[in-house]
């Protein structure tokens, strides 16, 4: 643990560490680059967004809802490699896969 945060921790009378810790924000206008992926999912002729979270909000324990960082929920509906896509086709870093999907991917032929 780094000084600066040990003493930000004392100094303040902090109760965690994630209090002490200095504040980190992206700028919410701001986009990230994503490197070049040569995929176009097929287009989504599935359920509504709306719709599905209106199925999710019956079906799913509220507690799952929190877990998102996502104001506005992205409706996931193709993943490639390391890659998700929501029903417009932006794609999105696959940051919440479980182990099998972190080690191999989606999709993958092999």
């Amino acid at each position: 643990m780094s000084g600066t945060l040990i003493k930000r921790l004392v100094t303040t009378g902090a109760r965690s560490l994630g209090s002490a810790a200095p504040a980190f924000s992206v700028a919410p206008d701001v986009d990230p680059v994503m490197p070049p992926f040569d995929y176009v999912p097929p287009k989504y002729e599935g359920i509504s967004k709306e719709e599905c979270m209106k199925i999710r909000a019956t079906h799913v324990n509220p507690a799952v809802h929190r877990q998102t960082f996502h104001r506005e929920k992205p409706l996931f509906v193709a993943g490639k490699g390391q890659y998700l896509y929501d029903e417009n086709g932006k794609r999105y870093l696959d940051l919440i896969g479980g182990i099998c999907t972190v080690s191999a991917g989606h999709c993958t032929m092999e």
